[in-house]
């Protein structure tokens, strides 16, 4: 309280051998010009931090302008060719969708990708979000927990005109259509190494999917990365929109 900041001779820093510092003889101790100088120093003003990343997930890109990344999301593999930019050209509701733009011969086959890191680990959780594949797109959608190496749990690859979870095709889907998908899974002592789906594609019966096992099994019981990957090595684009991850039930 004072700016004595010596050590008290009873301090238990001592007896591990710890070595006190002379606070006398430390900082700006010599030119008065230097003292001076950095007395009337007036540090910027910062600006606040950005609020903390919604959880769970709730992103329509609504309010966000034109050419903006995603929020509390990564977005990786932007080049000159390839990106992950907020667009008014398509939306599944309202005027504003995510358009990811894939192109040939990047320097990775799995870019450009975005991920969410919501951090759920008990309950079970549901994911809502529509997709809509230009010619050529191929998107793969995994959710991953934190481990090393990490677990899959719900695994959708979209291509070729069709959705596929492994080597099962679970339906069939049209080129320049918005597509709703709705996933299931139960995470934490609850996780049954399982989840369900449900896809709603435009003129078609809705398809249902349950028991549809995680690519981990029952190791897969935290949701700790949610991505959408772009895997196709072509100059291609798909765009995701009203992206929703709640809580259905659990802490």
């Amino acid at each position: 309280g004072n700016g004595d900041f010596r050590l008290d001779p009873d301090s238990p820093a001592i007896a591990l051998g710890f070595e006190p510092i002379d606070t006398r003889v430390i900082g700006l101790c010599e030119a008065p010009e230097l003292r001076q100088l950095a007395d009337a120093f007036v540090f910027p003003e910062i600006a606040p931090l950005a609020p903390p990343p919604p959880s769970p997930v709730d992103e329509d890109f609504e309010t966000l302008e034109i050419g903006d990344a995603a929020p509390y999301a990564i977005t990786f593999g932007e080049t000159d060719r390839s990106s992950i930019r907020v667009t008014d050209e398509m939306a599944a509701g309202g005027r504003k969708s995510l358009k990811f733009t894939d192109a040939r011969n990047l320097t990775k086959s799995y870019w450009p990708w975005l991920a969410y890191k919501p951090e759920v680990n008990a309950g079970e959780v549901r994911l809502r979000f529509a997709i809509r594949l230009e010619s050529g797109a191929q998107v793969q959608h995994e959710w991953r927990n934190n481990a090393t190496p990490y677990a899959v749990g719900p695994s959708l690859l979209f291509a070729d005109g069709a959705i596929r979870a492994g080597d099962r095709t679970l339906a069939q889907i049209p080129e320049e259509t918005w597509i709703r998908i709705e996933i299931r899974c139960p995470l934490g002592t609850g996780a049954t190494g399982t989840h369900s789906l449900r896809i709603d594609v435009p003129g078609a019966d809705t398809v249902q999917v349950s028991d549809l096992p995680c690519r981990a099994g029952t190791d897969f019981c935290s949701l700790n990365w949610l991505g959408f990957i772009g895997v196709a090595d072509a100059d291609a684009a798909f765009y995701l929109d009203d992206l929703h991850l709640s809580h259905i039930d659990g802490d």
